[in-house]
């Protein structure tokens, strides 16, 4: 979404941007953008069988690649491998004069061990995919190290141009909303704040509720639309714990000044977690927000900062009764520093590559 704005808001693509997505079948906010043309085609539910999933997958790609075939972009910038197929085909069936700029980015690492042993549509569109990228003007990953991994793993060269970094940053809108200007923790409630997916499997969820979910110190807010029966379940038991359904992402500004920490509980299992900076850090930043994130993220430690407010601190979730929360909470001394990490600028590099490609 973000890219799409920031796209959009530059007079040489607006107006000249189409966008293929699915339905949101989560009664979710859903993204609108009138100097975008948005295709919203009909989604795979999770209950679908094998048969009817691959059914409805092919009936996505035929209707995108017949879209690209009618249509001759001389543009197409598409993220993931599930997304591939429709401009793998487009590729190749376009004339040699006519090829098209492709361009790609990767939100998720995916290793090819993963890849051997996940689903056989990633497997089969990647093997494919890799055909393209020699021909391909970009691809990125959220972060250096993973973007390592991947051109290891496809011996690409890491020192092409082609080769980048797009972090997953929020707007520099959020920044403009008004600051919460924290008052000493010392004998008030300490508000804790979680915005995404929630699983027992891959989270500190459990460690951090044995830990706060009972103690009155604190509360602990949820905002999600992604867990099982078995997870509210397991919240509902602590009084000073709520699930709070989804929030849509624009609406996440809206917290600002409601909470003072920001949780990050991912336990880094995949090589894909342990090498992310997940984007939660930078929106609660932006929220100005203390943020308390898994020490096993390695490439998060990037960000660490400990010498202004909102700090961003590496805290070991499996070891909580020697993290020490009023050191980590003071700001005695400390400075507000406004967070940096907006999209905007992110996003102005792939465009002006694609400008550059475009009227060359």
């Amino acid at each position: 979404m973000n890219f799409i704005t920031t796209a959009s808001n530059k007079k040489e693509f607006a107006g000249n941007l189409d966008v293929f997505s699915t339905k949101n079948d989560k009664s979710q906010f859903e993204y609108s953008n009138d100097n975008v043309k948005l295709n919203r085609l009909k989604g795979i539910a999770p209950h679908f069988g094998k048969l009817e999933k691959l059914i409805r997958y092919f009936a996505i790609y035929g209707r995108m690649t017949l879209f690209l075939l009618q249509k001759k972009p001389k543009t197409v910038v598409y993220f993931e491998t599930l997304s591939a197929l429709p401009v793998i085909l487009y590729y190749f069936l376009s004339s040699k004069k006519n090829k098209p700029s492709v361009y790609i980015h990767y939100h998720e690492l995916v290793t090819i061990s993963e890849l051997s042993k996940g689903r056989w549509l990633n497997k089969k569109i990647n093997s494919l995919e890799q055909k393209i990228y020699k021909h391909i003007k970009w691809i990125s990953q959220t972060n250096y190290k993973r973007l390592e991994i991947f051109s290891e793993q496809y011996r690409l060269n890491i020192e092409n141009k082609k080769l980048n970094t797009l972090p997953n940053y929020p707007p520099s809108s959020w920044l403009k909303k008004s600051r919460h200007e924290a008052e000493s923790t010392k004998n008030t409630v300490i508000k804790l704040i979680h915005i995404g997916a929630l699983s027992t499997k891959g989270m500190y969820l459990e460690n951090v509720l044995e830990h706060f979910g009972g103690d009155p110190q604190f509360t602990l807010d949820f905002y999600s639309h992604n867990f099982t029966n078995e997870t509210r379940e397991l919240i509902s038991r602590y009084e000073n714990c709520s699930i709070h359904g989804s929030i849509a992402y624009q609406e996440i500004p809206k917290l600002k000044g409601l909470y003072d920490v920001g949780l990050v509980l991912y336990n880094g299992m995949s090589t894909n977690v342990k090498f992310c900076a997940p984007n939660k850090i930078f929106e609660y930043l932006a929220l100005d927000l203390d943020v308390w994130c898994s020490d096993k993220l390695i490439t998060a430690r990037d960000y660490e900062r400990l010498d202004c407010y909102p700090k961003m601190i590496m805290v070991d979730y499996e070891n909580l009764e020697e993290f020490d929360v009023v050191t980590a909470l003071d700001r005695k001394g400390l400075n507000y520093i406004q967070s940096p990490y907006v999209c905007e600028p992110v996003y102005e590099k792939l465009l002006n590559v694609i400008n550059e490609n475009t009227h060359s």
